[in-house]
């Protein structure tokens, strides 16, 4: 529960902070939930603390597993759904942003599309805009290693969500 924990309060920190170039970030010791004065705060609305849709997919997959007991696409995607729609695992109940590869996976879910069965090389490939395919021909791990050592999650480069990731991982199973 520790991971989950730290996965929550980091997401929620950085909340604020989402879609802004490096250089325009506070010097780290001014991060705080509430930006400085003067920050031009993203997701305006949305109260200090409250994690994201990243963190909300995280607790979608964590019930899922508990639940489950092991990995069930079925079940993972059926949560991620009543994420979306019903704001299932969003701090108030408040679903106030969906990544563009996440909205694609949940169309094609809803619309009865099993989320994809894709190379071990690039699970996201199926999902991924054209201009992310750069972003994740050498995986989703390669892409985090990379941003962390940028300092932030460069939304326009690349998107993705541990839903699309996950769903579309190779050997994925649905109920038995």
């Amino acid at each position: 529960m520790g991971a989950m924990t730290g996965l929550l309060v980091g997401d929620a920190l950085g909340v604020p902070y989402e879609f802004h170039e490096p250089s325009t970030l506070p010097l780290p010791e001014e991060i705080e939930f509430n930006p400085p004065r003067g920050f031009d705060r993203a997701h305006l609305g949305v109260p200090a603390g409250t994690w994201s849709d990243d963190g909300a997919q995280a607790l979608c997959l964590l019930a899922s597993l508990l639940a489950c007991r092991r990995f069930d696409a079925e079940d993972f995607d059926s949560r991620l759904v009543r994420w979306q729609g019903e704001g299932y695992m969003a701090v108030d109940g408040r679903v106030f942003d969906i990544g563009i590869t996440t909205g694609q996976a949940l169309r094609a879910i809803k619309s009865g599309v099993p989320a994809p069965t894709t190379s071990p090389a690039s699970p996201m490939d199926t999902y991924a805009p054209r201009s992310a395919a750069p972003c994740t021909a050498s995986g989703p791990g390669a892409f985090w290693r990379r941003q962390q050592h940028r300092g932030t999650r460069p939304q326009k480069h690349c998107e993705f969500s541990i839903g699309a990731m996950i769903s579309g991982a190779p050997g994925r199973r649905g109920k038995s």
